[in-house]
């Protein structure tokens, strides 16, 4: 025999699916809303049998004027005579569903968003249906939330922090709900105010996001000039760098940062500090595609593996001081190499190879740092051209 918890349990299951028939205008005939239920007697349970059908009577609409109806019918057996045993459980109203299932409040919520995004946004339609079940965990930033989507389609891609938004919230709150967010302005704003395929919140919508510095250096001071560029060194995000009128330049690109800062002067140079796999991040200087690009790593397998990697982004890189030669004059310096063996990455060419291959066999390293400083002045001024 059913109880009343367990009325009340299925009924909680059920409100879900009465929340996507609700939304869609299709609940006109969904009460009475009939609960499966055994109402068998047990036999063999007299007392236990009588004392179910009370609770189950005390607990009904009829009794306490809310909740389920129990639809009675007379039996007649030899363990219990002629008795009224239930036939069946109907919720009749939505209030008795709601007061039920314990989801007034719920309801209520669901209600009012809808309402409002309905309201607010028509276009959110299908969006609302498909998230019925979620509308109410809204309601309480629901004022924040529509002032949101109503500036960004006023104003598309408003290139600011997101901070900067001349709305009433606080500074998480874009950050708290983005991914609500995102769907709806996927929806509302026009196509040419969504990065299509962009992943990030801010860079799909047109907001400012901070991008991590990478130091430069201008190494002859004419070349600045003609960037319009007033110190050697600079630290520029990739998005700004990119903007630079760098033409008929060498870029040389190189891993340890001490080497670097301490690269000689070379006409119509410019030195980007790589920063290990980081190097791959800078296919946003389009510039790079348009001029020489030398790269100067260890001479190890992580190096020629990063060369490697950013030749698939650009395919005017050769490498610099990443050759037998150097390797034979700083035998000295030559250390123990780190990582397991891998494949010969097939950007390397022939010489690289070989010595990429020679590198995993004897474990080798030779660090750029231990490179004699007269040797990289000799060699970086011999391979401008």
């Amino acid at each position: 025999m059913i109880t009343p918890d367990e009325v009340k349990a299925k009924v909680k299951r059920a409100y879900p699916r009465y929340l996507a028939k609700w939304i869609q205008g299709e609940d006109d005939d969904y009460f009475p809303l009939r609960i499966p239920a055994s109402l068998r007697p047990d036999r063999d349970d007299l007392a236990g049998t009588i004392a179910a059908v009370g609770k189950l009577k005390s607990m009904a609409k009829k009794s306490r004027s809310w909740g389920y109806s129990v639809h009675w019918e007379e039996k007649h057996s030899r363990q219990f005579g002629a008795n009224q045993f239930p036939k069946q459980i109907t919720i009749d109203t939505l209030d008795d569903f709601l007061r039920l299932g314990q989801c007034q409040d719920d309801f209520a919520a669901t209600d009012r968003v809808a309402q409002r995004l309905r309201d607010e946004f028509p276009e959110l339609e299908e969006w609302i249906c498909k998230n019925v079940s979620k509308l109410a965990r809204h309601d309480e930033d629901l004022d924040g939330l529509v002032a949101i989507a109503h500036y960004f389609r006023e104003h598309p891609r408003p290139d600011c922090y997101v901070r900067q938004l001349p709305v009433r919230v606080h500074t998480k709150f874009v950050d708290e709900h983005e991914t609500l967010l995102a769907d709806w302005l996927s929806v509302v704003l026009p196509s040419s105010a969504v990065l299509w395929g962009e992943s990030n919140f801010a860079r799909r919508f047109g907001l400012r996001k901070f991008e991590p510095h990478r130091l430069f250096r201008v190494l002859d001071e004419n070349l600045g000039v003609e960037l319009g560029l007033p110190f050697e060194e600079l630290s520029f995000p990739l998005r700004l760098a990119s903007k630079l009128p760098v033409r008929d330049v060498s870029i040389v690109i190189v891993e340890n940062r001490m080497t670097f800062l301490t690269l000689p002067h070379r006409e119509r140079t410019i030195a980007v500090w790589g920063e290990g796999d980081a190097v791959t991040k800078l296919s946003e200087l389009t510039w790079l595609e348009n001029n020489r690009i030398q790269y100067w790593s260890d001479i190890d397998m992580q190096g020629f593996q990063m060369l490697a990697r950013l030749r698939t982004l650009f395919v005017n890189v050769s490498s610099l001081m990443m050759d037998e030669r150097t390797l034979e004059v700083h035998q000295t310096f030559v250390g123990d190499g780190k990582g397991k063996p891998d494949p010969v990455p097939k950007q390397l060419d022939e010489a690289e190879a070989a010595l990429f291959r020679r590198c995993v066999k004897e474990n080798l390293r030779l660090e750029q740092e231990k490179i004699w400083p007269s040797y990289v002045d000799e060699m970086f001024s011999s391979c401008l051209h």
